[in-house]
C-alpha cells in the first residue's frame, strides 16, 4: 500500500490537464445534466439532493458547469495538500 501512495502522490504532483481534455470532459457533464432529467424519479433525486446538501433548489447546474474554466481547475490542483492525509487500510 505505501507503493501504491507513493504512486498517488506522484501522479497529483505532476498532474496535467489539457485544454482540450478540460472541455470535452466539461460537455460530458453537460450531457450527463441533460440525461438525468430524462426520469422523473432522477428529477426527484436531483431536487432531494440540492435541498438536503445545498438547503436550496439549483436552477442553473449547466450554468454552473459552463462557468467552469481551466484557469480555475489548474489552481485547485496547485493548492491540493495531501501531506495531511488519512490512510484507512482494509484487510480481509
Amino acid at each position: 500500500y505505501e507503493e501504491f501512495l507513493d504512486n498517488l502522490k506522484k501522479r497529483l504532483d505532476n498532474l496535467e490537464i489539457s485544454e482540450k481534455d478540460f472541455n470535452r470532459k466539461k460537455k460530458v457533464l453537460i450531457s450527463n445534466e441533460i440525461f438525468a432529467y430524462d426520469n422523473v424519479e432522477n428529477i426527484n433525486d436531483i431536487i432531494m439532493d440540492s435541498i438536503i446538501y445545498n438547503k436550496s433548489i439549483e436552477d442553473d447546474p449547466i450554468g454552473i458547469i459552463d462557468s467552469l474554466s481551466i484557469k480555475g481547475l489548474l489552481d485547485l490542483i496547485k493548492r491540493l495538500d495531501i501531506s495531511n492525509a488519512s490512510t484507512v487500510i482494509v484487510k480481509k
